[in-house]
Order: structure tokens, then C-alpha cells, then sequence
């Protein structure tokens, strides 16, 4: 009896550990790992068939109640992804925002595409939570067509509050 009953703790445990944690919804997921000097490296546009890419980016914290709780004081990156004529072609799938030493790299998620127009806005979230007004630089990364991904650095910034929306 004694080991019918180690053996369905045994097995009762294990069966446990493949328990899955689900990611956390208020964070993107993140970018390949890169160097600061690999970023830093990156050109301010990307030319491509007569096209210039450009990127701005914009770094917030956002300090204001969100629904059932407390803020979420984390940083969020806002990438607006442009092209000088036509339709865009591109769309960003990363950003970089490099604070000093530290590096918080992401996946960015398509909140508006307007290419017909020639530029899309995304966004990622779930940053770390950088003082105010710090400088920060940041670098979009934009997959070609074989899936190779183009570094494109934004002008330099600092982190502000988000303003309400009200």
C-alpha cells in the first residue's frame, strides 16, 4: 500500500511540472539579442527601389490606472514607419531603445497601417521602467523579403510621461 501511494505522488507531481505559464499580456515579446555597437552601427534610413525608409520613435511610461488595477509603469515604444513616396512596401517588426548600458529589445505590434498612404504605427510594451527624461536611442528592426532583418536607427530621444486621454 505504502508504495501505491509514493508512486501516485510520484506520478501526481510530475504530471504537475508541465504546468505552462502563460506570457505576460502586457508585454511584447522580445527581439534578437543584439550589441549596442551593432545597433548603434545601423544607418537613419533604409533606401530601397528609389524608396527612403525613415522611423521615429517615441518612448513613454504610462503612469495612469489601467482596468482592474494599479499603472503599469513600464516603458512602451511608439515606432511611426514611413516612406518618402508611395505605397510602403515594409512593415517594422522590432525596436530597440538602448538606456546607457541596458538594452530593451521587442517585437513590435501593428497598431495602424495606413501604407496605402506610406507609413504604419506599432507599438511594443512591457519595458523597463527607466526614469523620466532619460536619453535613450533607438534602432527598428525591418525584415526583408528573404527574412533578413535591416537595422534602421531613429533620431535620439527621452522618455516621457504618457498624457491622459481624456
Amino acid at each position: 500500500m505504502r508504495i501505491v501511494v509514493v508512486l501516485v505522488a510520484t506520478i501526481l507531481t510530475f504530471a504537475g511540472c508541465k504546468k505552462t505559464v502563460a506570457p505576460d499580456p502586457g508585454k511584447s515579446p522580445p527581439a534578437p539579442i543584439l550589441s549596442i555597437p551593432t545597433l548603434l552601427a545601423a544607418p537613419d534610413s533604409l533606401l530601397e527601389s528609389g524608396d527612403i525608409y525613415l522611423a521615429n520613435t517615441y518612448v513613454y511610461r504610462n503612469f495612469h490606472p489601467v482596468v482592474g488595477g494599479s499603472p503599469d509603469a513600464r516603458s512602451f515604444a511608439f515606432v511611426y514607419f514611413s516612406v518618402t513616396l508611395g505605397e510602403l512596401s515594409k512593415r517594422p517588426k522590432y525596436v530597440w531603445v538602448i538606456h546607457g548600458g541596458e538594452t530593451w529589445g521587442a517585437e513590435l505590434h501593428l497598431d495602424y497601417d495606413a501604407s496605402f498612404a506610406g507609413f504604419v504605427e506599432a507599438t511594443a510594451r512591457g519595458g523597463p521602467e527607466w526614469p523620466l527624461e532619460d536619453s535613450v536611442r533607438t534602432v527598428v528592426g525591418v525584415p526583408d523579403s528573404t527574412g533578413q532583418i535591416h537595422l534602421l536607427r531613429c533620431p535620439d530621444g527621452v522618455i516621457k510621461e504618457l498624457e491622459s486621454i481624456e
